[in-house]
């Protein structure tokens, strides 16, 4: 897309970014949505990674973005290994399977890799991300907090020697509280949920 422009996003952004990932995201894997409220604490979070958080503009106009926050695999033996996750990134519905979300992808983690992280470890769909190089996280040991492996958990290694074996555990923000949800809602349109098959139960 020759109009199509990778930046940092910027504070003045922060309201229209909100709107499109709740659009982004409505009854996806949930009745509703609740990403616009995750990047609403993120920035706000020690953990967040606003260098390598990026907006596309599509003739001008906001059309994605992507954020990252620095989580952590913790090991055996309680010690912990900083690493980045990826996520949530979003398009306008409008805009989707255009190629936007993988051009956001391409942009920001060369910058992730040229920082020194081991690697990014995020839960998505592996047909999506296999693309990217991505490859299960049960491959290098990786379980999700509750010590099992599942296929949404993925790792992109770019230390070959690092062990990266153990639990990975997200930052605060990735912890949604209903009621919380429900307070920042009263700040958007109000919009009707739909239970879907195709949701997350």
């Amino acid at each position: 897309m020759a109009n199509l422009v990778i930046r940092p996003e910027e504070s003045v952004d922060h309201p229209v970014m909100e709107n499109l990932i709740r659009d982004a995201f409505w009854d996806v894997y949930r009745p509703g949505a609740s990403e616009h409220l995750l990047i609403h604490k993120l920035r706000q979070d020690p953990s967040f990674l606003p260098e390598f958080s990026f907006v596309a503009e599509l003739d001008g106009q906001l059309a994605g973005g992507i954020w990252y926050a620095l989580c952590a695999i913790e090991k055996p033996d309680g010690s912990r290994i900083p690493i980045p996750t990826l996520g949530p990134i979003g398009v306008a519905p409008a805009l989707q399977k255009h190629g936007i979300g993988s051009a956001l992808i391409r942009r920001t983690v060369p910058l992730v890799k040229a920082a020194g992280h081991p690697g990014i470890v995020i839960f998505g769909d592996p047909a999506y991300y296999g693309r990217f190089g991505f490859t299960p996280g049960r491959d290098a040991g990786i379980a999700a907090c509750d010590g099992n492996f599942y296929d949404v958990l993925q790792l992109l290694r770019f230390d070959p020697d690092a062990d990266l074996a153990g639990r990975y555990q997200e930052s605060e923000p990735y912890q949604i509280d209903e009621s919380e949800l429900e307070q920042f809602e009263i700040w958007f349109t109000p919009r009707e949920k739909h239970v879907l098959p195709t949701q997350l139960h």
